[in-house]
């Protein structure tokens, strides 16, 4: 096996602690068939107060439309456009921002769901399943928003040894907070793993310390001080969410969820780049 290099010009091991080979893996392996589900079709005769009762009582919003059982689905209703007469009444066709294909990889089914609460997946010629916001409270997305934080949390510690020397980061934190850290890395070296003691570090600690030192926050211009607080404080709290298997939208907005792991890429971008 070939041995692990490490880079000069970071000090950082570099396989496998890239964003771009995670979301190569992502690209490559993951894809939206991994989270989407089934589309609901119906008869573009059907009534449309009962196609609205059936849609309510699934917590559906849309239904695939088809001429028939055996028929492709040529679009789609919304249930609150649900009123008298039948389904074909209310179709609406498929527009290609509808529309993204079976293979399109989970980190761009993220940023398509930024500003729009479903899209339809293309399998081959034919439309039979979608993917929604809610798709994206799954293990899959879950472990991309993961393993973006951590690679963020490893760029900052190699941020914090660059720009601190001497390790004088040590005195930027209470004796409360080094204690937890020392505490963890005895742990670890009780299970055999030599780390430093910046490696046990919380991410809000190593928040605190990027805020606190110039060359550091200088990695991430033109954002200003508060702008880049106001973003690691998101993205600690989306990991904290992702970490206990919480509903990622309980403290803020799809939106801003997005927004944040589109943060995370650009911070590690930033950092990868020193």
């Amino acid at each position: 096996m070939k041995d692990m290099w490490i880079s000069k010009k970071t000090g950082i091991r570099r396989r496998g602690t890239s964003v771009s080979e995670l979301i190569s893996l992502f690209e490559s392996g993951i894809t939206v068939e991994a989270i989407c589900e089934p589309l609901y079709i119906v008869a573009k005769n059907s009534e449309a107060i009962y196609i609205a009762n059936q849609l309510s009582e699934k917590d559906f919003d849309v239904a695939g439309l088809a001429e028939s059982e055996d028929k492709p689905v040529n679009g789609y209703v919304r249930r609150s456009d649900l009123k008298k007469g039948i389904c074909r009444d209310y179709l609406i066709n498929f527009s290609v921002t509808d529309l993204i294909s079976e293979a399109t990889p989970l980190t761009d089914v993220l940023t398509a769901l930024r500003d729009r609460s479903y899209l339809f997946i293309l399998e081959n010629t034919n439309v039979n399943a979608i993917v929604t916001r809610a798709d994206l409270q799954k293990p899959a997305v879950r472990i991309l928003i993961f393993g973006l934080i951590t690679l963020l949390e490893m760029n900052l510690s190699y941020l914090i040894r660059k720009n601190y020397l001497k390790e004088s980061w040590r005195t930027e934190l209470s004796k409360e907070r080094l204690n937890k850290a020392y505490d963890l890395m005895k742990k670890r070296a009780e299970r055999n793993e030599v780390l430093d003691l910046i490696d046990c570090l919380e991410f809000c600690d190593k928040r605190d310390l990027i805020l606190k030192n110039q060359e550091c926050l200088n990695v991430f211009t033109p954002d200003s001080k508060s702008k880049i607080e106001r973003k690691l404080r998101a993205i600690e709290n989306l990991r904290d969410l992702v970490a206990h298997a919480q509903d990622l939208c309980s403290r803020s907005s799809w939106e801003e969820v997005i927004d944040t792991v589109s943060d995370t890429k650009e911070m590690i971008l930033k950092c990868e780049g020193v």
